[in-house]
């Protein structure tokens, strides 16, 4: 019997996060201020975004 296996999910930081959608590091935080996509946060408080947030990202950004 194997071991089952892990998925591994990748994190971002706010600027990771921001080059990988070519958005700013400013549009994720306006974007979390008025609720348009909220990012995880670690126990700390400082905010992360992991693949999931991308299937949740504005169609548009005239829309936000």
């Amino acid at each position: 019997m194997g071991m089952p296996e892990l998925q591994t999910r990748a994190v971002y930081t706010p600027q990771e996060f921001a080059e990988r959608i070519r958005r700013s590091v400013r549009t994720l935080q306006r974007w979390a201020a008025n609720g348009t996509l909220i990012p995880a946060r670690y126990p700390s408080g400082r905010p992360y975004y992991t693949d999931d947030h991308i299937d949740k990202l504005p169609r548009r950004a005239e829309d936000t």
